[in-house]
């Protein structure tokens, strides 16, 4: 009887640790490449948000577009390597920052970026 509980205990235990396992590897990398109806639902979120003009919704479309097409073929470009290169990565996030802040007024950055920290770390990646 005692066998039995340990074996199963054994069991169950190594059971969930292979699952833990298993679940870390699956998160490592970068995240997936937004489909066109999330880039639009991001660019509507801020466009509300913001209170854009059409001129500057039509800007900012073509920097997430521009932007998320460069990620794509950033990543189709790995060289060698699993993971990309986290600089250049970075890199390329502060310039999408930057390209769309310069859209937008004084007012609209301050509410740009605190509409980025409330949608926490992740949200400050474009490419979520």
């Amino acid at each position: 009887m005692k066998t039995n509980i340990l074996k199963r205990t054994i069991f169950l235990t190594s059971l969930l640790l292979i699952t833990t396992v298993g679940l870390a590897q699956r998160k490592q990398g970068p995240p997936p490449q937004p489909s066109s109806q999330q880039i639009n639902q991001m660019i509507d979120d801020l466009s509300s948000e913001l209170n854009l003009t059409s001129s500057q919704t039509s800007q900012i479309s073509n920097i997430f577009s521009e932007h998320f097409n460069e990620m794509k073929s950033k990543r189709g470009k790995k060289s060698g390597s699993k993971r990309p290169d986290q600089s250049a990565m970075e890199g390329s996030r502060q310039e999408f920052e930057a390209q769309i802040k310069q859209v937008l007024s004084p007012d609209q950055i301050t509410a740009y970026e605190k509409f980025m920290r409330s949608r926490g770390p992740q949200s400050q990646r474009p490419n979520r």
